[in-house]
């Protein structure tokens, strides 16, 4: 057989119910590309109504997680992040407080906890409509645990980083 052409003895022919299927599946396609990427009307020309009620939800539902996180602070959170990390690097550190050698000192903020991240996770997750209520509560615990793993790793970073090359290393870093 030559490259490029189909062997007929082995061919089979397409049911007639699948071809049916695919020209529908054909026609759908075609209609939503006419129809453009968005669904519904637009308002005012920038998003639909679904976009907008996104929106509001997250924002809602953000505004008051990151109250919580300033309000109540995760004192205790802080200091095991400063104290276990400056034990690592070798630093000393008093409640959320990390000490450098050469006097600087890094404070360890509810921002540095990663309950931001978490909170930025939550908002976007349980503002979406899909998937069902304990999806979206799997999805979230696991997100939040890999985003404070993570961030512990990144606040290491930033005083490994202070502690070799300086306050202003850092920052840059921490950024």
């Amino acid at each position: 057989m030559k490259k490029g052409k189909a062997d007929k003895k082995n061919m089979k022919p397409c049911p007639r119910a699948n071809r049916k299927n695919t020209q529908k599946a054909i026609a759908q396609i075609q209609t939503a590309q006419a129809a453009g990427p968005a669904r519904g009307k637009k308002i005012a020309g920038l998003l639909t109504k679904a976009e907008l009620f996104f929106l509001a939800k997250f924002f809602l539902i953000f505004s008051a997680l990151e109250a919580g996180i300033n309000y109540f602070g995760f004192e205790g959170l802080q200091s095991f992040i400063a104290s276990s990390e400056a034990a690592l690097l070798g630093l000393k550190s008093a409640g959320n407080l990390v000490f450098l050698q050469g006097g600087e000192i890094f404070e360890v903020s509810p921002s540095c906890t990663g309950m931001v991240s978490g909170g930025i996770l939550f908002a976007i997750v349980f503002s979406l409509k899909r998937p069902q209520m304990w999806k979206k509560a799997l999805i979230f615990i696991a997100g939040a645990l890999l985003l404070l793993i993570l961030n512990y790793f990144r606040v290491i970073a930033v005083l490994w980083t202070g502690r070799e090359y300086g306050a202003v290393a850092a920052d840059i870093v921490h950024v």
